[in-house]
């Protein structure tokens, strides 16, 4: 696991003209567009976020807890040591990112699209990523824990040494290339042997 540097401060209001370098937002609904900034050391708790819009933002050392985040546009963007706790990140894209050290807890983010990005150590822990994508993503230390993949796809993705025997993969689609070394456990042997065409004889 990484060790954030947030340093919490006393919560400011949540307006345009914030800073966000070093601060706490607590319990806000703004209604607002976020272009060409950088959200350093900063702490989002209860922040809806369904008017606010993201462009050419970059993410570092920021922790959102218990916050709506869905159907958000988070392409070509960055995030560095940054953690979503039991977030609503519902059909929300992070095609073409660099996401480096990013941690998801008790969250739903079904319907996310990680398609193209470039992802190095990254935690999943007791989270729903059920119809997500991720499509040519290139992947690196990723730990998985108890997460409902159900339905999703990964495609022209490596997914050598990367363990999903706790996971959910039913009805997942992989191609054959993207399973090569990835873990499974024997209960999930089904789903993956079906792919090169093996049946089962009970």
């Amino acid at each position: 696991m990484f060790k954030l540097k947030i340093k919490y401060l006393e919560p400011d209001k949540f307006v345009e003209s914030s800073s966000f370098n070093n601060s706490e937002y607590v319990d806000e609904s703004p209604n607002i567009t976020l272009n060409d900034i950088k959200i350093d050391e900063c702490s989002f708790k209860k922040i809806d976020f369904t008017n606010v819009s993201f462009s050419d933002v970059e993410f570092i050392d920021t922790i959102f807890e218990d916050c709506i985040i869905a159907n958000k546009n988070f392409d070509n963007m960055i995030f560095t040591r940054c953690i979503f706790k039991n977030c609503k990140l519902i059909g929300t894209s992070f095609c073409d990112s660099d996401i480096n050290y990013l941690q998801i807890d008790g969250s739903i983010c079904s319907y996310c699209n990680f398609s193209g990005s470039k992802i190095k150590e990254l935690y999943i822990n007791d989270s729903k990523l059920d119809e997500s994508s991720f499509i040519e993503c290139e992947l690196n230390k990723i730990h998985l824990s108890n997460v409902d993949f159900h339905k999703s796809e990964f495609n022209n993705t490596k997914l050598n040494n990367i363990n999903f025997s706790t996971c959910n993969i039913n009805n997942c689609d992989f191609d054959t290339n993207s399973i090569k070394g990835m873990i499974i456990s024997r209960f999930q042997s089904e789903c993956i042997v079906s792919l090169l065409g093996i049946k089962f004889d009970d």
